[in-house]
């Protein structure tokens, strides 16, 4: 199997590393090496990390993704540049290590979250369970412990209703769709753009018994948007979107035809300090709400008037 390796600067991994885990990472291993920089033109020796992790199987969109992080488009060291990736080839066994050391835990005030893998054993004593979501990420999208996961989860459960409709974009390992499901709603549409996050939300679906309640579907934002438009509806009185600002920024448009009038749209992915950008783009919808935990934050919106866009 395929591994990512990242060449970062030391003074770079922290925030590398954060928009890994903000991508869905399950994991990430940090080595430190010692390169000569330019590659031996000036022998000025440098200190570096190696960020070892898995983004999938999909090349085209892991390269992508590293192009949008600033680290270019084809793999190998390049003298204008401080970062770059490599692939590297390694056993299975070695690239889920990780789960030797999962452990349930909570998202959010009594959703708890299961590693599928793990028995129910001593989990009684972990506090209160409201909700108990069975996960397996595969091998690219995180178990949902991550600050923009729980931050999304509980804006998420604050507005649901029962038999609310949700559309959960850049669904992922689908938790927020499925916890959705399990606290009330009737229905909730999951899209994404990568076929390995569709296979791991239904997968995950199952596992949780309200296949019946998620549509998991491979469709673009903008394609969903203009089909709820040409129907007049039902839309989605609540919408979610955990996915990097730049991706935030260019969906804006289609979130904001997707919502229903007197809906939520919740997103984040977004660090706490530099997300004004985003807000920017989703106006005219107002900020109801915001959350934030380590750095990062969510953010609610309701519309500031009833739909006007023309069709």
């Amino acid at each position: 199997m395929h591994v990512l390796v990242l060449t970062v600067p030391v003074g770079h991994s922290e925030l590398i590393s954060e928009r890994l885990w903000g991508l869905g990472v399950v994991a990430i291993e940090e080595r430190a090496v010692t390169l000569e920089e330019p590659y031996g033109s000036r022998g000025v020796m440098t200190q570096n990390v190696e960020l070892w992790t898995s983004l999938g199987d999909d090349h085209k969109l892991v390269v992508a993704a590293l192009t949008g992080l600033g680290l270019g488009s084809e793999p190998g060291p390049r003298p204008d540049a401080s970062m770059w990736w490599r692939w590297e080839e390694v056993s299975d066994s070695a690239v889920h290590s990780w789960r030797e050391f999962s452990q349930p835990f909570f998202a959010a005030d009594g959703v708890m979250v299961m590693p599928e893998w793990l028995s129910q054993q001593g989990c009684h004593d972990l506090g209160e369970v409201r909700l108990q979501i069975r996960i397996d990420p595969g091998s690219a999208f995180g178990m949902g412990d991550h600050p923009t996961t729980s931050l999304t989860l509980q804006l998420l459960l604050s507005e649901l209703k029962p038999g609310d409709f949700v559309l959960d974009v850049g669904c992922g390992s689908g938790i927020l769709g499925i916890a959705a499901a399990l606290d009330g709603a009737a229905q909730v549409t999951a899209i994404d753009i990568s076929p390995a996050a569709i296979d791991a939300t239904r997968a995950n679906a199952t596992r949780n018994a309200v296949s019946d309640q998620i549509n998991v579907s491979l469709a673009p934002l903008d394609e969903v948007a203009d089909e709820l438009r040409a129907k007049g509806g039902p839309f989605p009185r609540i919408l979610v979107a955990n996915i990097l600002a730049p991706a935030l920024i260019a969906l804006a448009p289609d979130m904001r035809k997707a919502c229903a009038d007197d809906g939520y749209i919740i997103v984040s992915g977004l660090l706490e300090n530099n997300c004004a950008h985003v807000i920017a783009a989703l106006r005219p919808w107002e900020v109801v709400k915001q959350i934030s935990n380590d750095g990062w934050t969510a953010v609610m919106f309701a519309a500031a008037s009833k739909r006007s866009e023309p069709n």
